[in-house]
């Protein structure tokens, strides 16, 4: 799954693929698996609102999703190496973040 603002989400919609700044930065996009999804939130998206949950198709990012370990937390989660093409999106939820 990757965690998008909905400004990104919509400016994705326009282009075919969403860009996350952490390409430009890290040279991939976060993602997480599904049983890691509650706490990127807690860390990472607490207070920010509606944001959407892309639910990917891993065999439509021809093997540029990589499953590497995070030097933060000691898990592994998978990484983007380059755009996220809207073709391998299979859903999209929107979601309300917790308060602050």
């Amino acid at each position: 799954m990757h965690l998008t603002s909905m400004a990104r989400w919509a400016a994705a919609q326009d282009s075919g693929a969403l860009v996350a700044p952490s390409l430009a930065t890290e040279g991939f996009l976060h993602c997480a698996f599904a049983d890691q999804v509650g706490g990127v939130i807690e860390r990472h998206w607490r207070g920010a609102g509606e944001i959407m949950a892309l639910t990917l198709d891993p065999q439509k990012l021809a093997g540029r999703l990589r499953v590497e370990r995070s030097a933060g937390s000691g898990q592994d989660y998978p990484h983007l190496y380059g755009e996220l093409p809207l073709a391998a999106v299979l859903s999209a939820q929107r979601m309300r973040t917790p308060e602050v």
